[in-house]
């Protein structure tokens, strides 16, 4: 009897401490009086992209990016935020380039003030750029430099839009403009990984792969499903992810009927090396799931082959021929609406192949050549921003050894396959002299 009273009072008061917390944390975002450091200091990052106003400022997280951003509030003011200026240092922590003000809301007038003393004084209106931003150099501009002030500027835009449309109440749950419904193990966890850094996209997380297209979506399936978006900004693009979307039968009919804009991206490799990475992965489910495995790392040849032939009834096989995987999609959705993705350039051209993403969804040009950088030890591309990091452990898996013999008899089988893929989706990717 005492013990259930005693866990009751527990949970009473931990929702007691939450609530106290929520409270304090909203009047200090509201009506504090000091910039609040959230991602602490970070000059001593690579690249160290710091962004800071004055006292009596409030702040911001932009939760995903490099940069601390702080922005003037005038709550009475109808426009929300009005002002946000920045600070930009190299690694040697000597200041690169000078101000930026926001060119979404109302431009300041006068001096621009002096932040901590490092941002250097300024008279008069900063001067409007192409970029939607007002940029002021105080120092050598070199290429490199004003590209880095148009990724920090994008990011300043989104943060300050954060901050107006929570004060305005627009930051909402939306549906998803886009998805990667294809193919497994041709990158789609490290396309989602990589979008999640773009600040104009908002990639799932809470499910990484809601799989709802399967075979009907009734309008209760239709509000559980917009619970498992994101919060956006209306600028923003919601992206979702289910690499089996590809192969189901009924996906593109679904699709088409409850969101007939729907962006596609279709991601699509080398299927020799699919269906290696693929036998892997079948292994690795199963021991996540505690299940016993389908089979052994030396089984390779046993489960791929029967005798001198391809064994097509694998399903690891039928998950390759990516010419018959588009018919359906092409015969439902207007080829514009449909991105196809070379998991290879992904892998050795990363920054190419994300710009291609953008510029299919629409959204500000972000990614650089130096945001990625190949991981030789675990096999795989990581990226530099907000900070380098790699993808989870479950990536870059052991491999089976497969013969030279083993290898002639999948390009072989594949090779039909891959040339009536090419035709249908009028691509050619460079996928080896073994396709040809």
């Amino acid at each position: 009897m005492v013990r259930p009273f005693l866990k009751s009072l527990f949970r009473l008061a931990v929702v007691v401490c939450v609530v106290v917390v929520i409270i304090i944390s909203f009047t200090h975002y509201y009506h504090g009086t000091d910039p609040v450091d959230i991602w602490g200091s970070l000059e001593e990052r690579d690249p160290p992209n710091v962004l800071r106003t004055g006292d009596n400022q409030e702040g911001t997280d932009n939760n995903r990016l490099e940069a601390m951003v702080m922005s003037s509030w005038d709550l009475d003011h109808n426009d929300g935020p009005i002002s946000l200026w920045a600070g930009v240092w190299n690694p040697n922590g000597e200041e690169e380039l000078g101000i930026i003000s926001t060119g979404n809301v109302p431009q300041t007038e006068g001096n621009v003030p002096q932040t901590d003393g490092n941002v250097p004084q300024t008279e008069g209106n900063v001067p409007q750029t192409e970029e939607g931003v007002s940029l002021l150099d105080h120092g050598g501009t070199t290429s490199r430099g004003l590209q880095k002030w148009r990724q920090v500027a994008m990011e300043i835009n989104v943060a300050n839009s954060y901050l107006y449309d929570m004060y305005q109440g627009n930051l909402a749950m939306r549906y998803p403009k886009a998805v990667v419904i294809g193919s497994g193990k041709c990158g789609t966890g490290a396309m989602r990984y990589f979008l999640s850094e773009h600040p104009y996209l908002q990639a799932m997380t809470k499910v990484p792969e809601p799989d709802v297209f399967k075979r009907s979506f009734s309008p209760s399936v239709k509000k559980k499903y917009l619970t498992l978006m994101p919060y956006s900004l209306g600028n923003q693009v919601t992206i979702e992810k289910t690499p089996m979307y590809v192969g189901y039968k009924d996906a593109p009919r679904i699709i088409k009927q409850n969101f007939p804009d729907m962006k596609l991206i279709f991601v699509v490799r080398d299927p020799v090396k699919r269906v290696i990475s693929d036998f892997v992965q079948q292994m690795d489910n199963s021991r996540r799931a505690h299940r016993p495995a389908p089979w052994r790392m030396e089984d390779f040849g046993k489960v791929l082959f029967m005798g001198n032939r391809v064994n097509e009834d694998r399903g690891i096989v039928k998950s390759s021929r990516f010419d018959l995987l588009i018919d359906k999609w092409l015969t439902t959705f207007p080829r514009g609406q449909l991105h196809i993705s070379d998991g290879e350039e992904l892998i050795a051209n990363t920054s190419v192949a994300m710009g291609r993403i953008e510029s299919f969804l629409e959204v500000p040009h972000f990614f650089e050549k130096e945001h990625f950088y190949y991981n030789a030890s675990r096999h795989l591309v990581c990226v530099t921003v907000p900070a380098p990091h790699c993808l989870p452990s479950s990536k870059g898996r052991e491999h089976p050894v497969v013969t030279d013999k083993q290898l002639d008899i999948l390009y072989d089988y594949f090779r039909p396959h891959v040339h009536k893929f090419f035709e249908k989706a009028g691509l050619d990717f460079d996928w080896g002299p073994r396709y040809y």
